[in-house]
């Protein structure tokens, strides 16, 4: 099933993008790493503009955002990693997980990097707001790490398909 997923979610988009040239490939791959960073951001925001009723308690609150960022993290590692590459070694055996870690080298560290920085966004935003009444949605440093992390997630997707090339 794994396989099958690969499959679907990852390898048929991306020969279907190769058809249209190395530019679409480059979007695909940074719209695909771009999509968990962009949420991270956006579910406190939406958090914070839901009208609650009864209000949202800190421990409620901090069990929202906390929970986001937990179960986004397992499900990138899980599935980006784990799931992927356990699947392979499987299916393919040891010599196709070398050679896929030997591309990866320089972009796969980048992208998982700056995606789990951006998806621990809502526990930081839960420690910072503390016995505060209310989310902070989006502040300087949260601009300042998205912008940063889309222009990396957009280097390293020009890297990995630079390398495949």
């Amino acid at each position: 099933m794994m396989i099958a997923l690969l499959l679907v979610r990852v390898l048929e988009p991306v020969r279907g993008a190769m058809i249209l040239g190395g530019l679409v490939v480059v979007i695909l791959i940074f719209a695909n790493n771009a999509i968990p960073v962009l949420l991270s951001f956006l579910y406190p925001i939406l958090l914070a503009r839901i009208h609650w009723t009864p209000p949202l308690t800190r421990n409620r609150r901090w069990l929202l955002l906390t929970g986001y960022s937990l179960l986004a993290a397992y499900l990138v590692g899980f599935f980006d990693l784990g799931a992927s590459l356990g699947s392979i070694l499987f299916e393919r055996g040891g010599s196709v997980v070398i050679s896929l870690l030997r591309y990866s080298w320089l972009h796969g560290p980048i992208e998982f990097t700056l995606i789990l920085l951006c998806i621990a966004e809502p526990a930081r935003i839960a420690a910072r707001t503390g016995n505060g009444s209310g989310i902070t949605s989006f502040d300087r440093e949260g601009g300042f790490l998205v912008l940063v992390s889309l222009i990396g997630l957009l280097a390293a997707a020009i890297l990995e398909y630079a390398l495949y090339i």
